[in-house]
């Protein structure tokens, strides 16, 4: 009897360090932009999303497309400042989810997104460039954005010559990151 007591509280102990395991990703794991990515969802990716994720998300219904749009509770929304939120879009009938960029109104998207940012020790920098365009292009300038805040880098965003800090408070970057994650969760890159 205290064999079968000792190894039911060793397979829980091992249950439960798996699923500890499942839910912490490495934070500094970079992305590829250019992987090859098929917006599939899988169900252990949709499952662990609905069960641990969604409650850090307000939800949106379209009643007439019935897609779901899953904004993350902690991103800023005030449209008087540069924001750069994000928005996963889930297309149940095709098991697919998308990323969906949704600057705050002071950014205007149909003339494409010029960010440019700075290496932490200044001693690099460059620019991300985006045009309205397919979801391929989105996922690769948001991409190149997350994997800047993993590198700590700064960003700027680049309009009639001047350069605006974005993605400058710590909040907003989390919130950024964490979207980004658990995006890449759903398609099954993480």
């Amino acid at each position: 009897m205290r064999k079968i007591k000792s190894l039911a509280i060793g397979l829980v102990c091992v249950c439960l360090l798996g699923v500890v395991g499942a839910c912490n990703v490495d934070k500094e794991k970079k992305v590829d932009p250019n992987i090859e990515v098929d917006f599939k969802t899988t169900e252990q990716s949709k499952m662990f999303f609905n069960n641990v994720r969604k409650l850090s998300y307000d939800i949106e219904e379209d009643k007439n497309t019935d897609r779901l749009f899953y904004r993350i509770n902690e991103r800023i929304t005030d449209d008087d400042q540069l924001l750069l939120n994000l928005c996963i879009v889930q297309d149940p009938k095709i098991d697919a989810v998308y990323l969906m960029l949704e600057p705050s109104k002071k950014i205007d998207v149909t003339k494409g997104i010029k960010l440019k940012w700075e290496s932490n020790d200044g001693k690099s920098e460059g620019i991300y460039e985006y045009e309205q365009g397919n979801v391929h292009e989105q996922f690769s300038f948001l991409t190149e954005i997350y994997n800047g805040l993993i590198e700590q880098r700064s960003f700027y965003f680049v309009e009639d010559g001047q350069e605006i800090p974005i993605l400058d408070a710590e909040n907003e970057r989390e919130a950024f990151r964490k979207t980004m994650m658990d995006y890449y969760r759903l398609v099954n890159i993480f």
